[in-house]
């Protein structure tokens, strides 16, 4: 059952805090972040036990160190690898929830308990694919090589605890590759394609925050990935299925014929078939060029703006098709100054028709506008993109991450 409100929400009231149950930070990072707060730039001392992590105070490492001690043992043996947000995750389960009944760790949301027990796992079906059992290998020797074989579960208990950190794990900073969390409680929440709610990590807990008006006994949503502002989700199919996994997106939007809900709607069915296919194939060659990292200049800006012109009257302007692809020119390329501050614009006006003024990608939108207003020495325009900025984050963010998030951006530009 997905949580309910049981009060109305205003844009910028927050629903849901909690601690991540289990959090990873990405290895690298280990030599320069405090493992407990995050802080960067400060004197690090590292633990005395197993040498691998630092804290910047004796405050960090007492609160750490419920948690750390029962991983401290082992982190000298651990190797890093392509794999090491799902290893550690899965590993620090191990460890936590050894000799632990699943269904007593629980976390309260809305009213509802949840337990670890409840979070979902899909994986199951996936244990016939060639390339699921070659991966289940892998972690299961990682595994075995970093905490020692007497202490991974067998294989069926194995399989659960990989499925529910595939399932259900959060992924934050920068390019959201940094930190890599689990929550009980956020399993509650359903994803939705056009969500009423945004989600935040602060470092230390997840806050859910309402971006529309929510009534009392409403669902709450959030997106469990970017629309439209990331290369890595560019990729278009009818089931939105690229986006979300192998079982594809059952939201209300997503489960509606492909057409006629806001994010697929159709003006021209007979000419849409065409031209939607050569829509995905233009996403779907940037979001290889961008994963591979290849230089993004086969897109050239000419070749955009006829697929796009292609696009009218065919894709209405809130098909999700249509605002990737915008975005694609004038967020992730660069061309002419004056074209780019007019698309930028168009692109938040399709935006906002489909999600609202308070949609948390309009973020980038706004902060490369500020930076070309900056640029054509348009002092107006430039002011007018700050404070929608500062206003954005408020009510995603907060007070204080608003105003230290716009002047980090003004300080670049």
């Amino acid at each position: 059952m997905a949580a309910t409100t049981s009060r109305r929400y205003e844009p910028g009231d927050l629903i849901y805090e909690s601690e991540p149950y289990i959090r990873v930070i990405r290895r690298d990072l280990w030599e320069i972040s405090c493992s407990c707060c995050l802080k960067r730039d400060v004197e690090l001392k590292r633990c005395s036990c197993c040498k691998m992590v630092k804290y910047c105070g004796v405050t960090c490492q007492k609160a750490a160190w419920k948690y750390h001690k029962l991983e401290c043992p082992f982190l000298p043996r651990y190797t890093d690898g392509l794999d090491h947000f799902v290893v550690q995750m899965v590993a620090s389960l191990i460890l936590k929830t050894k000799g632990k009944n699943w269904r007593n760790i629980t976390d309260e949301v809305m009213g509802q308990k949840v337990s670890f027990d409840d979070l979902r796992f899909q994986n199951f079906q996936l244990r016939s694919k060639p390339w699921y059992r070659l991966y289940l290998k892998v972690i299961e020797n990682a595994l075995k090589f970093y905490l020692g074989e007497e202490n991974v579960p067998n294989e069926a208990t194995l399989l659960k605890l990989i499925g529910k950190v595939d399932c259900n794990h959060y992924n934050f900073g920068e390019e959201k590759t940094e930190i890599c969390a689990l929550f009980i409680g956020a399993s509650k929440f359903d994803h939705s394609c056009v969500p009423n709610a945004s989600v935040h990590f602060n470092g230390k807990s997840i806050q859910l925050k309402a971006i529309k008006k929510i009534d009392k006994f409403d669902k709450v949503t959030f997106s469990y990935c970017r629309m439209f502002s990331g290369l890595e989700v560019s990729t278009i199919y009818l089931t939105m299925k690229d986006s979300l996994g192998e079982g594809g997106c059952y939201c209300s939007d997503c489960s509606q014929p492909y057409g006629t809900s806001p994010l697929t709607k159709i003006l021209d069915p007979p000419r849409a078939v065409h031209i939607l296919e050569e829509t995905e194939g233009h996403l779907l060659m940037a979001s290889l060029m961008a994963k591979y990292k290849y230089p993004m200049g086969w897109f050239s800006q000419e070749r955009l703006k006829q697929l796009l012109k292609k696009q009218e009257g065919v894709l209405d302007d809130t098909n999700l098709a249509r605002i990737r692809s915008l975005a694609l020119k004038c967020l992730m390329l660069n061309g002419n100054d004056f074209e780019m501050r007019e698309e930028l614009m168009t692109l938040a006006s399709w935006v906002k028709r489909v999600w609202g003024e308070n949609y948390e990608e309009l973020t980038e939108i706004y902060e490369k506008l500020i930076e070309i207003n900056a640029k054509l020495n348009d002092a107006e325009s430039y002011k007018y993109y700050v404070n929608e900025l500062i206003r954005l984050r408020m009510i995603c963010f907060g007070k204080e991450d608003a105003v230290k998030k716009a002047l980090e951006s003004l300080i670049r530009i």
